[in-house]
Formats: structure tokens, sequence, C-alpha cells
């Protein structure tokens, strides 16, 4: 468990490239990713840029069009960014190449190239070990894959927004509130194809090992999971827009706008459970340990999460002085 103030690592003022991290300007940070040597980038959206983070140094990497709204990292060591309405990738060298997205805003394209889709606000990206890249199109209530050949599908939402595919009440509400801990509950609720499924503004999403992907609908206050057999149902949240009831099982606690996600090598995820302001782990083996939240430290606006080497969370702040730091536990 953490006690007491973030360990920073970027956020404050007032050096820029070339210095240190700590002394580093960063304007309305909203994502984070990092590699398993520390080396750690940063979607400083405010600026319109990504930054890299590597010995301590901070640099530009590239910019990109549109508002940063989440990055994850490859194997290869390439960064893939979704930014307004569109998706990008960046090399390890800074080259950008736009891989989905047309700019227009709205709905369209699935079946067609995934360069002349149209997409509505691209909040979560994220990648498998096939080369298959998933779509928050948060706006049009859709997770959509883009798959290695770049050719779009929407493989769950539509139809407006809401909530669907079930096929049984909801699980009773845990009693318990201390925050911060899940355990992953084999999430049985909510169950049925994801082609049917009604979504919420998802926001956020990462791949398993096996496949699985794993998604914020967060106007429906849940985390939700797309089997590799098609089907989708809940794994944490309740729906009641109250953060509460961990540790615990993660079907019976209570998520308030849950956005970014994080993923570990043992498949933990990490949850921002943005309104609740703390981040919530979410373990693969269904036991959780005591991790981080509201009365542990001091998370004003947490808008981001990544794991690399360890947890790395971004807080916004207040005064302008949003900060980066890591995540340990007791």
């Amino acid at each position: 468990m953490c006690r007491g103030p973030l360990p920073e690592f970027a956020g404050v003022y007032p050096l820029g490239d070339g210095g240190p991290a700590t002394g580093a300007l960063l304007e309305s940070p909203r994502a984070v990713a990092a590699d398993l040597s520390g080396t750690m980038y940063i979607a400083d959206t405010g600026n319109g840029v990504i930054r890299k983070v590597s010995g301590g140094v901070i640099s530009t990497l590239a910019r990109v069009s549109g508002y940063i709204y989440d990055l994850k990292l490859d194997a290869g060591g390439n960064l893939y960014v979704a930014a307004g309405s569109n998706a990008f990738t960046v090399t390890p060298v800074g080259i950008v190449t736009k891989i989905a997205g047309n700019g227009s805003g709205t709905f369209s394209g699935d079946g067609g190239p995934a360069t002349s889709a149209g997409l509505s606000a691209v909040e979560g990206i994220a990648i498998d070990g096939n080369g298959n890249v998933y779509l928050c199109d948060t706006y049009n209530n859709r997770i959509r894959e883009v798959t290695a050949d770049g050719i779009i599908h929407t493989i769950a939402g539509g139809d407006g927004a809401g909530l669907a595919a079930t096929t049984g009440p909801p699980p009773a509400r845990s009693s318990t509130c201390p925050l911060t801990s899940l355990s992953a509950d084999a999430g049985k609720v909510l169950q049925g194809p994801a082609a049917a499924a009604l979504l919420h503004r998802p926001e956020g999403t990462v791949v398993s090992s096996d496949g699985s992907i794993y998604f914020t609908d967060t106007a429906n206050h849940r985390v939700r999971k797309i089997a590799p057999d098609g089907t989708i149902g809940t794994i944490a949240g309740m729906g009641d827009q109250h953060s509460s009831g961990d540790p615990g099982a993660a079907a019976q606690v209570g998520l308030y706008n849950p956005a970014s996600l994080a993923i570990d090598l043992s498949d933990n995820l990490f949850v921002v459970d943005g309104a609740g302001c703390c981040v919530r782990k979410i373990t693969a083996a269904g036991v959780s340990p005591s991790y981080i939240g509201l009365y542990q430290v001091n998370l004003r606006v947490p808008a981001g999460v990544a794991s690399g080497k360890q947890p790395i969370v971004i807080t916004v702040g207040t005064n302008q002085s949003p900060t980066l730091g890591y995540l340990t536990m007791q």
C-alpha cells in the first residue's frame, strides 16, 4: 500500500526537453505507456505531443494531430495512439502513420479500409499479438477491430447507447466499501453475443494473453470482457455510479466512470476509477491485495495508468501541476 504523496517522475516546472523529467512542463497529460526497461511515453495532450522519459531525461518523440486520449506499446517498441477521431502508430524514431479514421467524427466504413472509416472520439486503443488493433469508438458506442490487413469491423456495440446482452439479474450489492481492490469473479452477468451488445461511451481497452478484450463501459460504470469466442460479459461494476465495495468480488462493487485500463504480464488489470479518484486492481487469479486509492494517497483526478516495470499513474492535479508517479504495494 502506498503512503503519502506519489513518488513523481515527471511534471514539475520549469525545465523541458533534454533535462530531468522531474523538471518538465506537461500540459494536461492524458495517458502513459511504459516498457519493462522503465522507459516511459507520455501523452502530453495539451501540447499535442508524445514525450519520452528514458534514464530520467525527457524528450519529445512526435507530434500527433488531434486530442491524444490513449497510448499503448507493442513488443517492437511501436506506440499505438488514440487521438481525436483517428488512430496512429509512432515508430521508435518518431515516424507517425495513420492507421484508422477519416477525421469526420461520424460512423462509417465497416468492412472497408480503416483509414477511410468514420470514428467519433477514439478514446482507447489496444493491440494483440497478431497485429490486430482494437479501438474504443467512444461516441459511436462501439468497440471496433482493425485487422492486420487494415480492414475495420465493429465487434461490439452500435445502434445507440445502452446496456444489453443480459442473461440474468445483476448480483446483490456488497455491503463493504473501503476503496481500492477487487477480485475477478467469473463475470457471468450481462453475458451474451458481443455483436448484439449495447455500450455507453467505452473509453479504455486492453488485450490479455489469451486474446480476451477488456474495456471500460464508462457511462454504464462497468468493466466488460469480450472473450475469444465472441461473448461479452461484465467482470466489474454494478452500474450504480458509485465507487465502493472492495476488497471483494469485482462484479459486486461500484465503479464511477471507469476510464483508462492497463494490463500486466500476469493479466492483472488496473482500472482508473475516474470519479472515484482511485486506481483499482482486478487480479487474474481472483484474489486481490489492497492497492491504491483516494484514502491512501493523494490522487487528484487520475487520468491514465500503465503497467511496465511497475504500475504508473497520471494525476492531473490542481493549480497547473499534473504529475506522474509509480504505484507501490505493501
